[in-house]
C-alpha cells in the first residue's frame, strides 16, 4: 500500500494560500473587534 502524497503543484501554491489567507482574515479580524468595542482613530491607547 502506497503512503499518501501531495501533488508538487499543491505544495507550491500553499505558501501563497497560507499568505493570503493571513492577509484576508488579520484585518477581518481587527475590523470585528474595533467594531464592537469603543475604538477611536485618533487616540490610539484606546485599542
Amino acid at each position: 500500500m502506497k503512503g499518501w502524497r501531495i501533488p508538487a503543484p499543491v505544495l507550491l501554491l500553499l505558501p501563497a494560500f497560507v499568505v493570503l489567507a493571513a492577509d484576508v482574515i488579520v484585518p477581518l479580524r481587527l475590523t470585528l473587534y474595533s467594531s464592537f468595542t469603543a475604538f477611536r482613530l485618533t487616540q490610539p491607547a484606546s485599542l
